[in-house]
């Protein structure tokens, strides 16, 4: 993949997309980045959409402020999901795993999970609860200084 996305710019976006939902819930979001010119060698509507199934899972089964988070983490960009609530029953692997469809709950996990090992990252529960979910993407090149 040949495409490099500005995380800043991703960050910016969905920022203004899932404010309003959470808010109707009386929740916050912050997205913040630890550099503004991190960028990863991905597809933006890849990430939008990794993002997106992350932020949507927050609002539907968290709970309290979301915290999206990038920063560097050695040779990649780890790129931070997380809320307050109390987490999943299921362990760090079951909750990646094709549910049911019906009304739509299982699938959404499993798809982001495809699509970040697609985009030649991983994507991981790295903390149960409150829930963390952290998107591993390779930097583009010169940017891992």
């Amino acid at each position: 993949n040949d495409t490099l996305t500005r995380l800043q710019d991703l960050l910016e976006d969905a920022g203004s997309r899932w404010r309003g939902p959470l808010a109707a819930r009386g929740r916050t979001l912050s997205v913040r980045s630890e550099s503004p010119e991190i960028r990863v060698r991905a597809s933006p509507s890849v990430l939008r959409e990794i993002l997106d199934v992350l932020l949507d899972n927050a609002v539907r089964h968290g709970s309290g402020a979301v915290d999206v988070q990038a920063r560097r983490s050695g040779g990649s960009v780890a790129l931070d999901v997380a809320d307050e609530g109390a987490g999943s029953q299921l362990d760090a692997e079951e909750v990646f795993s094709r549910r049911s469809s019906a009304g739509g709950h299982g699938i959404g996990l499993a798809l982001a999970r495809s699509l970040a090992h697609a985009a030649g990252g991983r994507l991981l529960l790295s903390r149960p609860a409150p829930p963390v979910f952290t998107l591993f993407l390779p930097l583009a090149s010169g940017d891992d200084r």
